[in-house]
């Protein structure tokens, strides 16, 4: 199987790299790896002949997340070594380095050193969903607004504030990826008839039934619900859906068109996605395969036409499936 992505990838001038960690994978294990410099070159050694063995032109590092989740104070630390030992292992093959990182604040600024991550990493992916679960708070609220929404706790709980404080902290924008959520977090409302933004829950909403995990649902399975009432405002930003208990908060094509939107604006390097999967990719909901990365595709198309960004190059879709990942990049860059 990665024998035929990896040369599927070639023939149509991908990058494809393999990523290594997830939620699933917690963060005890990557601590106590690179808390020792025997154990940070064992795995960089492992991983570089890995990616050199399957063919991949690269690897992406998901340690979700450092100084979190059962992780060390010196995780920073600590992760910025595992870093460059990584960034000297495949740099000087000609693989790239990519990290996939975190969009909260607080674990942003316990759990990396910006400016090692810029001087070590390629390209820096902003996971920059789960800004509110039902699994962390007692009341509604969104996933991945891309701007603060007035009146909503946690005003530094954005896609903007996220990128911001990258940006902020040495990363430049040509190295920073908006990652955008293919899925919703759902909620059991207290009361069904208080169903607005920050009202009560007792609960993760009911599971969905093909993913099968409370509080989740893929955004096939919320568009083909018809008995959800939507409500939207006209930036993009406020858009959610409620049904007797049960609320869900998600991004549909409006809101991915407006993310596709700010990243050029801030000349990003572009967009990526978790996960495709997630997708209506069967087209079940009838607006077409794929609606959301087709709409991000086509938004950031357009706007690199219309306001003629001579200085960036081409934006395009591409899709690397092989860790349930899409990336929409500059053309000729990665994945």
């Amino acid at each position: 199987l990665m024998a035929k992505f990896t040369a599927v990838a070639k023939n149509n001038n991908i990058k494809s790299l393999v990523a290594i960690g997830g939620w699933n994978e917690g963060s005890i294990k990557y601590s106590e790896m690179a808390s020792t410099e025997e154990g940070r070159e064992k795995f960089t050694g492992s991983a570089v002949a890995f990616v050199e063995k399957r063919g991949f032109d690269g690897l992406d590092l998901d340690w979700e997340y450092p100084a979190k989740r059962g992780g060390s104070a010196k995780d920073k630390e600590n992760y910025a070594l595992l870093l460059k030992s990584l960034s000297e292992k495949l740099h000087s093959k000609g693989y790239l380095l990519t990290v996939a990182v975190s969009a909260d604040p607080d674990t942003i600024d316990n759990g990396y050193d910006i400016p090692s991550v810029n001087r070590y990493a390629d390209y820096v992916s902003l996971l920059s969903f789960d800004y509110h679960t039902a699994s962390s708070d007692n009341f509604t609220g969104l996933n991945a607004p891309l701007h603060e929404i007035p009146g909503e706790y946690g005003t530094q709980l954005n896609v903007e504030n996220s990128i911001n404080k990258w940006l902020d902290g040495g990363v430049p924008a040509n190295k920073l990826v908006l990652g955008i959520p293919l899925y919703g977090r759902t909620y059991t409302l207290q009361n069904p008839d208080f169903h607005n933004l920050g009202d009560p829950i007792v609960a993760n909403g009911t599971a969905g039934q093909f993913t099968r995990q409370p509080g989740f649902l893929a955004y096939y399975e919320i568009c083909m619900d018809n008995n959800w009432q939507n409500v939207r405002s006209g930036d993009g930003d406020l858009i959610y859906a409620y049904n007797g208990d049960q609320w869900v908060t998600y991004d549909d094509v409006s809101a991915v068109t407006f993310k596709a939107q700010f990243v050029m604006e801030k000349g990003l390097a572009g967009m990526m996605a978790w996960a495709v999967d997630y997708e209506d990719f069967m087209n079940k909901c009838g607006a077409g395969e794929n609606p959301l990365l087709t709409a991000a595709t086509q938004a950031m198309r357009r706007l690199n036409t219309e306001n003629e960004f001579t200085s960036k190059p081409e934006y395009q879709l591409q899709i690397a499936t092989a860790q349930q990942q899409l990336q929409i990049a500059p053309a000729q860059q990665f994945f």
